[in-house]
């Protein structure tokens, strides 16, 4: 293994995070077939979340496992989880933490699938290339403080408590704008809590990707350094899909800008965000 340093940790998950999230589109949706958990949860390793057992064809997980090719210290790991539980978990977390998951290396892939988990059709699955473990490790997310470790001190009621307010400040700048609306709105702003200080807001036309717009969001988020707003475009109608992470990531005192200006149309291409700063590279 090449020498640890958080650099290096955070700049490989950065970049590794969005080839994940290019390979996955392939094979479904985020927040729809697959979660990409964006947190940073172990070291050197990414999770999936799914209950879509066609990620799990031997064709996902072979274009998955290329994706390591560059990053032979890292491990994807897909978990399989089950929402039709009356388990305790569902009834929690609306969905079962997982026991149950393919571990894929740049080398090897691990199945650990508990079959019994799995829509009838595909408990006969035969991963190409797999082999199998007898160890089914449990992989449930557990919340560390993430990047800076100068944030104030955590609590769920410190995280609940500035994702409200923050969340009626977003609310509240983009109004003017436009309509706020999962399905037919010119943007959505997310409303999950995520297991970090975080917010997304969704991007449905492109005109709210203008500057001025993109710079009064960013205002939200004044006396709140630890958190960012996450900017991403979904317009499948012009084949247009910027997941979380590959687009515009705010902060209090910058911007970085992974937009692929490529992805727009031409008269949006040669959009420039004032304070903004390209992602860091390995």
């Amino acid at each position: 293994m090449r020498v640890h340093t958080e650099a290096r940790l955070r700049q490989e998950r950065i970049e590794l995070f969005k080839r994940l999230a290019r390979t996955l589109r392939q094979f479904g949706r985020n927040w729809q077939d697959y979660f990409l958990a964006k947190e940073r949860l172990w070291a050197y390793r990414h999770l999936v979340f799914t209950d879509s057992a066609p990620l799990l064809r031997s064709s996902a997980i072979k274009s998955l496992q290329k994706v390591l090719v560059d990053f032979p210290d890292w491990e994807i790991i897909i978990c399989v989880v089950n929402q039709e539980s009356d388990s305790e978990d569902v009834r929690l977390y609306g969905f079962e933490w997982p026991d149950s998951q393919v571990i894929i290396r740049d080398d090897a892939i691990i199945d650990s699938l508990n079959r019994d988990r799995l829509p009838r059709e595909f408990r006969d699955l035969v991963i190409e290339g797999s082999r199998p473990d007898t160890s089914v490790l449990d992989w449930r997310p557990t919340l560390e403080v993430i990047g800076n470790r100068n944030m104030r001190e955590h609590s769920e009621e410190r995280l609940e408590g500035e994702w409200n307010e923050l969340y009626g400040r977003i609310k509240g700048v983009l109004q003017p704008y436009g309509q706020d609306d999962i399905d037919s709105g010119d943007y959505y702003v997310v409303d999950e809590i995520f297991e970090s200080y975080v917010h997304q807001v969704e991007m449905h036309k492109l005109h709210m990707l203008r500057p001025e717009i993109i710079k009064a969001l960013q205002g939200a988020l004044v006396g709140h350094p630890d958190w960012e707003i996450e900017v991403s475009v979904s317009i499948p109608e012009e084949d247009i899909v910027i997941e979380p992470g590959e687009g515009l990531t705010l902060h209090e005192n910058e911007i970085i800008d992974a937009l692929d200006r490529a992805l727009l149309p031409k008269e949006y291409q040669d959009l420039v965000y004032e304070g903004s700063r390209p992602p860091e590279r390995p």
